[in-house]
């Protein structure tokens, strides 16, 4: 972590984690099939439980934050316009910058063998990797005059590439967890402050927000999963997006009084 204290109306801190989790099962003991939507990280082999081993669902082995507030140095008692009469420095002075950033490396998922139970009668288990490990990210799968994003680079619908790396698993065996990665999260969030002292009890205070400033999208892996998109039998649907992460660009305008 590095740590800039206010000097000139600047402070701001950043900070940097590496990092890597590993179990058996991401979710608490008590959480059942049902409340896990079928995706609970339930021991497929209770013979084997370390055939489960694999990173977390939560794992991200990069994560990269910082936040920052600067006063502008225009106005009384400033660098700038210190000498500026009562009206400029109500328009130009007193004003302050603010902002956060947030950038994550991908989260893991796993695919699915689909609706087939090779070892647990009443869970499905993972698909095993058979090929080349396809590449994942945000691609584009076109069929039927329709494209949707994906999380295999360069997939073709459900007969593509993507899907012919995978395999289902014999009996006995649990597949592969979390042998993938999908994308990461990003953020930027930004505001501008200012307020006026018009009496000793008045003050008035003007804030501009703004949330994903960049209106970046960061698709969500976690709802290939849930949604079945990541089961080898899900047909032309394999490795479809059905949420993202982020939201849109939103800007938030406010004139508070306070008395």
């Amino acid at each position: 972590m590095l740590r800039h204290h206010i000097t000139h109306g600047l402070t701001w801190d950043f900070n940097y984690t590496y990092s890597k989790s590993i179990d058996e099962g991401s979710n608490a003991e008590r959480i059942s099939l049902n409340e896990g939507f079928g995706f609970a990280s339930q021991i497929i082999n209770a013979f084997q439980p370390s055939q489960n081993r694999a990173v977390s669902d939560y794992d991200m082995t990069h994560q990269i934050n910082s936040n920052w507030v600067y006063e502008l140095p225009y106005g009384h008692g400033q660098k700038w316009g210190a000498g500026s009469n009562a009206f400029v420095n109500a328009i130009l002075g007193g004003w302050t910058l603010s902002g956060l950033y947030r950038w994550t490396s991908g989260l893991p998922f796993s695919v699915s063998n689909g609706f087939q139970f090779p070892t647990n009668w009443d869970l499905t288990g993972q698909a095993v990797l058979t090929g080349p490990k396809p590449a994942t990210g945000v691609g584009n799968n076109c069929s039927s005059g329709t494209c949707n994003p994906n999380v295999f680079v360069g997939a073709t619908g459900g007969t593509g590439n993507a899907v012919n790396s995978f395999d289902y698993p014999f009996p006995g065996e649990s597949g592969a967890r979390n042998n993938l990665r999908g994308p990461g999260y990003f953020d930027i969030d930004a505001a501008v402050r200012k307020s006026w002292e018009l009496t000793e009890r008045v003050k008035l205070a003007f804030g501009f927000d703004a949330y994903n400033v960049t209106n970046s999208v960061r698709f969500d892996v976690g709802s290939v999963t849930y949604n079945g998109n990541a089961a080898i039998d899900s047909g032309s649907a394999f490795g479809n997006y059905e949420s993202v992460l982020t939201g849109p660009r939103r800007i938030e305008v406010s004139l508070r009084l306070s008395f």
